[in-house]
């Protein structure tokens, strides 16, 4: 057997174990693959994870996307050669997500704790944002509300440092890697002010088609307002130029967008998942990190 790194373009000859929108993310900084080739080199198993807090003074800790083998002792070469690479990026502790129970059960072996919880992400469908059309009334978007397709890359980069300055990644810890191209350029929405972007929702699509929300902010004294417009603008691009059968995926991260999701599809719930924890790395600030991901 064989363990070795996947990169995106060996991901889909691992594409039994790996979907395509998670081997799309194979190519970001802080997403890793660990995969398991048997003596016919045909693969066998994979363990994908994304390290977090990496670049902040934050405890860094890392959220394993998927752990699949075909056999029990491929699975614990898997995580042999994971836990080498926490060691070595000093991970705080590692944590997972998933309504696979297969997958929760796998590492509940490896010591992680097992729990029942309603994820935290909803999936909206396009009749969710039709009605939130409907809820919001807006004649006129206003001329400084615009896609992304019309910021400067320069723009762009210069709201991404101002993000960062202010510690706001969204959900893309890799914000200040990512280009400009990596969001929908139409479905994305931005507000300008003196030529400078003050304000942006960056919606991706996946491969798949499934689209998600990564950042919702705005600078400045009308920023509640602008980050109205900012929705109604994307909202109306998403009901013009996607599928009927297209999500929406809405990651409710932290008390702000659960208040605002509560309000706006109050009948929106995430699935029942499994999720767990397990401590890698001893640090003064741990129990504080713990606590906030409890």
């Amino acid at each position: 057997m064989k363990i070795l790194e996947i990169y995106k373009e060996d991901a889909p000859l691992f594409s039994e174990y790996i979907d395509e929108d998670m081997r799309e993310n194979l190519d970001r900084v802080f997403y890793n693959a660990i995969g398991a080739m048997d003596e016919g080199e045909t693969p066998a198993g994979v363990l994908v994870y994304e390290l977090q807090n990496s670049e902040s003074e934050k405890d860094t800790l890392s959220r394993i996307l998927s752990f699949d083998a075909k056999s029990g002792d491929i699975s614990d070469e898997l995580m042999s050669e994971y836990e080498e690479a926490v060691a070595e990026n000093e991970v705080a502790y590692s944590f997972y997500e998933s309504p696979d129970e297969r997958f929760a059960r796998g590492l509940s072996e490896c010591g992680f704790s097992l729990e029942k919880a309603e994820s935290p992400d909803i999936v909206l469908s396009l009749r969710d944002v039709r009605k939130l059309c409907n809820i919001i009334k807006t004649d006129v978007i206003p001329s400084y509300i615009m896609p992304l397709s019309e910021v400067s890359v320069f723009q762009y980069r210069t709201f991404v440092k101002e993000c960062l300055f202010r510690d706001n990644r969204g959900l893309a810890e890799d914000l200040a890697h990512l280009p400009q191209s990596w969001f929908d350029q139409e479905l994305s929405s931005c507000m300008m002010d003196d030529e400078e972007l003050k304000g942006a929702l960056l919606i991706r699509r996946n491969p798949s088609g499934l689209l998600q929300v990564m950042l919702y902010t705005a600078i400045g004294a009308d920023f509640r307002k602008n980050l109205a417009l900012m929705m109604m603008h994307s909202a109306r691009m998403v009901v013009k130029h996607c599928p009927e059968d297209t999500g929406i995926i809405i990651r409710r991260h932290n008390d702000g967008v659960k208040k605002l999701t509560d309000k706006l599809f109050s009948s929106a719930k995430g699935e029942i998942v499994l999720k767990g924890k397990r401590q890698e790395f001893m640090q003064d600030n741990l129990t504080s990190s713990i606590k906030a991901h409890s």
